[in-house]
């Protein structure tokens, strides 16, 4: 009994990181994904904002 409690307690310990691990890299490939476009974004806005100087 000890030896399948050993089992089951590795099994839900492997579950249990490797649903974080997961949940934490979906996170951190949305933030990645929304810190790119808003920074192409912002680059783009600036560009546009510059050249409006440029040509006055």
């Amino acid at each position: 009994m000890g030896d399948f409690l050993a089992i089951v307690g590795q099994i839900f310990w492997g579950v249990t990181v490797g649903a974080l691990g997961s949940a934490f890299s979906w996170v951190a490939k949305g933030a990645m994904v929304a810190l790119g476009f808003g920074g192409a974004g912002w680059w783009g806005w600036r560009r546009r904002k510059r050249g409006k100087k440029d040509r006055l």
